[in-house]
């Protein structure tokens, strides 16, 4: 939008400014640090008591919907003395300052308190800052001091005072003290060690940690112990008696900010400069002050972005508006606002708004340019990042990362518990806000981040459908189910214990000439003999576990979760019933070997069972000890099966065999948080795409076996696990391509003969060619992963039920709302 140069105030005031001739008013910029703008009396929040801030805001106008242009404070405050978008200031001595704007017209400029505008040298080129007398000692009391001795003194000439408070940045500081990291704090009014929490708020309503969140904020949130991120957040493993206990000591903390401000309107009020003094209150950032589990800034979460900001002009400005709709972006309408009310003409070149027309009495409110959106950025080591805000939405978009894109319905999730991304509804929604970003990339020339490269594929718009009385019906029918754990069963043959896991190999029968002796192989031809218990009931754990879960993510009842939990901690948890974490007596041979590396295939049945674990953790379903000790299980086999011979054998094997391998350690590094093995299993799906596709997009590993068809499906929903769980937005393994193409070529190979399978041109399977093709997750994932909206089609065609073992067996994954949020679920 263009900026006028209007002098606002000369135009709804004149007899009032300097525009008829009188001197105009003295400006007080008065910044906290790590304010967030929903602790605010003005803005309901009952746990604080703040009659300095209360008293600007009932002489003046209470922005809600005020947004920081970067949420930390270095980035903040260059924007802030600019009145440009950080991404714009690589040295902020480059552009003119906001303190040299106001001393050129004639004010006598003052800063008092934290300043951390860039490098330390900043501070000291006065020429640049413009500020006549500069203090950037920390300590508030003593910002407060000199600010008030300043205003007794005598002013031959308006003055513009920044006064930059600290608090409640001593957040930071509690944060550290609370999980015993020593650290001293300015200024604090209570004991951190013994925090009542009979005085604690309750946790915030939306406490929840969002599914699918961004990795560019997750990241920061899973430090440990001995993490570089540790000092910033330590906050993983706290209780939620420790996030209340966070809560009252950042209210006092904001507590105690407020008494400085109180004292400071208060001495301007004695001294009778309030009622030509302009008032404008702000905060650099916010603070997560428990929501979604955050501490501290660098997200683009409301209770982090969204900061308080009030302009007062005792008996010239509205008095106690909470104005709702205005958007801001505090980082540059600052500037330009403060221009206008001094009668300084505002340069083109600022990015910002003039707001005098919306706050002062007897204006007329479209006077002020309207804005369609603002937009913030975070530009961190791992990720950069950009956010556009409507009226009613957020948007989010980072260059990297799991789920890099994210859309809020504001309205009707104002805490962003559930993101709407690509939910069919928001479709157009998504696509305008996508064009807001280009259009304000476009706008100032943003080089630091490429909004459209950054865009992920659109998933297909295909109406793909769940039918939710199938869901609970058989999720009902498992509630009774008692948990089956290896420790129930064991066979004669097995040479391991009790917890130890046993099955045979799939294809070896007895030898007709030798009915006593070793068995002898049969390719593709499975002995259902050989369909032991444990190999029942580790598929029945697969499915009642991904059932009960899908039907509790469906409709919150707790009997599903409770039951799913069950059957968790009795197979891997109770150590009377659990299964080692090891697979040392799997696919055994009669007369042969007792294990081999290829039973690993036995466990493909736990990837939904982690996808469910998963799933269950998000919607808080699941004890801290119950996750510690479900997640130690699955780091315990995950490890074996890259360090023991029979998994590193599995590992290498260049068929199904490694797909699947590669498959489930994915899914399990995905569980526990194990990016070395995550990147392991990226690497090892292109070693085997480029070894087992051909230039016609088939697997010949797979085709000259003696059932191509089942194997070529089945090797294609192996491929298509590893994706979902692997793939990053610098290293999509969707779009990898190989001297032949992309697994795309792979699935547009077969597709048609899905579709008709009696144009197979191999030859039939031995066993079961009729039962498939069902409802595999690889057409699914694939869909929504190309945006292809045939796939998504084909794939809502298919037959649902599985008609054997055999075909259940080698279709893991049954649960598929478990891994498409973007479906919709009938009744």
């Amino acid at each position: 939008m263009r900026l006028s140069v209007a002098l606002t105030a000369c135009l709804v005031l004149v007899s009032q400014t300097a525009c008829a001739g009188e001197q105009p008013p003295n400006i007080l910029l008065i910044i906290a640090d790590q304010h967030t703008g929903s602790v605010m009396t003005q803005r309901g929040y009952e746990h604080i008591t703040t009659p300095g801030i209360d008293k600007i805001a009932d002489a003046g106008v209470t922005f809600t919907r005020a947004y920081t242009p970067y949420p930390v404070c270095t980035a903040y405050r260059k924007s802030m003395m600019t009145g440009l978008m950080p991404s714009k200031i690589t040295d902020a001595t480059d552009h003119p300052s906001l303190g040299a704007a106001m001393q050129a017209a004639g004010y006598e400029t003052v800063y008092h308190g934290k300043w951390h505008v860039g490098r330390t040298r900043i501070s000291k080129v006065a020429d640049w800052h413009g500020f006549e007398t500069y203090d950037g000692r920390q300590r508030d009391t003593g910002t407060r001091e000199r600010v008030v001795d300043f205003i007794r003194q005598e002013h031959d000439r308006p003055f513009f005072l920044v006064t930059s408070f600290m608090n409640p940045h001593d957040a930071c500081e509690l944060a550290r003290n609370m999980s015993g990291i020593e650290d001293d704090y300015k200024d604090v009014p209570f004991d951190d060690k013994n925090i009542p929490l009979e005085l604690a708020p309750p946790l915030p309503a939306n406490f929840a940690i969002p599914p699918n969140e961004a990795e560019g904020f997750s990241l920061r949130r899973g430090s440990e112990p001995g993490d570089s991120m540790y000092r910033k957040h330590p906050t993983k493993f706290w209780t939620e008696d420790q996030w209340r206990q966070y809560m009252y000591g950042y209210d006092r903390l904001l507590e105690m900010v407020d008494a400085h401000i109180k004292l400071v309107i208060d001495e301007l009020e004695a001294q009778g400069l309030l009622e030509n003094t302009v008032v404008i209150y702000t905060s650099d950032h916010g603070d997560g002050h428990a929501a979604h589990q955050w501490n501290q800034k660098m997200t683009f979460y409301e209770e982090a972005i969204n900061v308080p900001f009030i302009v007062s002009w005792k008996g010239k400005t509205k008095a106690g508006v909470i104005d709702e709709e205005m958007l801001s972006n505090t980082g540059l309408d600052i500037f330009p606002t403060i221009l206008s009310f001094a009668g300084v003409p505002i340069p083109d070149s600022l990015h910002g708004l003039d707001l005098t027309s919306q706050v002062l009495e007897g204006a007329v409110d479209d006077e002020t340019p309207g804005r369609d959106y603002v937009v913030s950025e975070i530009n961190q080591a791992q990720y950069k990042g950009r956010m556009v805000v409507t009226q009613d939405f957020k948007y989010i978009l980072f260059d990297g990362g799991k789920n890099p894109e994210q859309l809020f319905d504001l309205v009707n999730d104002p805490g962003e518990l559930q993101p709407v991304t690509y939910d069919q509804d928001y479709r157009e929604t998504l696509l305008a806000h996508r064009d807001m970003l280009v259009d304000w990339h476009d706008k100032i020339s943003d080089e630091d981040f490429d909004a459209t490269g950054n865009f992920p594929n659109l998933p297909a718009q295909a109406g793909v459908t769940f039918d939710r009385e199938q869901i609970l019906r058989e999720a009902d029918s498992y509630l009774a189910k008692a948990p089956n754990p290896v420790t129930r069963s064991s066979s004669e043959r097995s040479m391991g214990g009790i917890h130890d896991f046993y099955s045979e190999g799939d294809y070896w029968w007895p030898d007709p000439d030798n009915p006593d002796g070793p068995y002898i192989r049969r390719d593709g031809q499975t002995n259902p003999d050989n369909f032991t218990d444990h190999r029942i009931a580790m598929r029945d754990l697969g499915r009642w576990v991904a059932a009960l879960t899908a039907a509790y993510a469906l409709t919150g009842e707790e009997k599903y979760a409770d039951r799913a939990v069950l059957h968790l901690r009795t197979w891997f948890l109770d150590e009377a019933t659990r299964m080692n974490p090891s697979l040392l007596y799997a696919q055994a041979i009669k007369g042969r070997v007792t294990g081999r590396g290829v039973g690993i295939i036995d466990t493909i049945h736990l990837i939904e069972v982690a996808r469910s674990i998963e799933v269950l953790e998000s919607k808080g379903a699941l004890s801290e000890a119950d996750l510690a000790g479900l997640k130690d299980w699955f780091e315990q086999y995950a490890t074996w099966i890259t360090t023991h011979p029979y998994g590193i054998d599995e590992g290498n094997k260049v068929n199904n065999h490694g797909t699947w391998w590669a498959a489930q350690l994915a899914s399990f590094a995905s569980l526990v948080g194990r990016d070395d093995l995550l990147e392991l299993s990226r690497k090892r799906f292109k070693e085997l795409l480029s070894h087992q596709m051909d230039e016609t997009g088939g697997f010949h590993e797979e085709l000259r076996r003696t059932k191509p068809y089942n194997y070529t499906l089945f090797n294609l929903e192996g491929y298509a696990v590893l994706a979902w769980y692997a793939s990053t937005a610098e290293d999509d393994l969707w779009n990898y391509k190989t001297e032949n193409g992309s697994l795309r070529l792979a699935i547009d190979y077969v597709a048609p003969f899905i579709a008709d399978k009696s144009a197979w041109p191999h030859q039939a399977d031995v066993q079961h060619f009729d039962e498939i093709p069902i409802q595999s997750a690889f057409l699914l994932l694939a869909g929504r992963a190309y945006a292809d909206e045939d796939y998504l089609a084909l794939w809502q065609d298919l037959p649902l039920e599985r008609l054997s073992k055999e075909v259940d067996r080698n279709f893991p994954i049954r649960q598929l709302s478990l891994w498409d949020s973007n479906s919709e679920v009938q009744d």
